[in-house]
């Protein structure tokens, strides 16, 4: 299968589950991927805890709430060291859902970047469908959520 098709099958699947996203929060997100993708880690972290407080208490959005995190995590290791150490916390059974990759920990050899992977990606789909003003600038970067999905390929045939 090739990931675009995979990607594109994926956020067909869950855009219903996001018509409700606040257009504030989603904005926020799509910055996340963004600022992440481009190396920008210190404006990463901020985004990231806009869009939480955006989405604070709110139970459809545990979820992303949970990437956000996972995101923020990373990003805040490569700011202030560059160097990856802290664990990354990973998706709780109630938020796996709308998750790309329905895989188990156990299936694969790097659970946190397997978190990760599943973190922006879905950051991705939510801020490509749910942000309208961000929607072109995504799109021109679907690359990146494609390249994160090959590392899977295996997994996803």
């Amino acid at each position: 299968m090739e990931m675009e098709t995979y990607l594109a099958d994926y956020m067909a699947r869950i855009r219903a589950s996001l018509r409700d996203l606040d257009r504030d929060a989603a904005h926020e997100i799509a910055m996340v991927v963004l600022t992440y993708k481009m190396g920008v880690y210190d404006d990463t972290v901020r985004r990231c805890d806009l869009a939480r407080s955006a989405l604070a208490g709110q139970v459809p959005w545990r979820d992303l709430t949970r990437a956000l995190e996972i995101v923020r995590t990373r990003a805040g290791d490569l700011q202030s060291a560059g160097t990856i150490s802290t664990p990354l916390p990973g998706f709780e059974p109630e938020e796996k859902s709308r998750l790309p990759l329905q895989l188990a920990d156990t299936d694969v050899d790097d659970a946190s970047n397997l978190h990760l992977v599943n973190a922006l990606v879905l950051l991705y789909a939510a801020g490509r469908i749910a942000s309208q003003r961000d929607e072109q600038a995504l799109e021109e970067q679907e690359h990146f959520p494609v390249q994160l999905l090959e590392g899977y390929k295996k997994f996803l045939e």
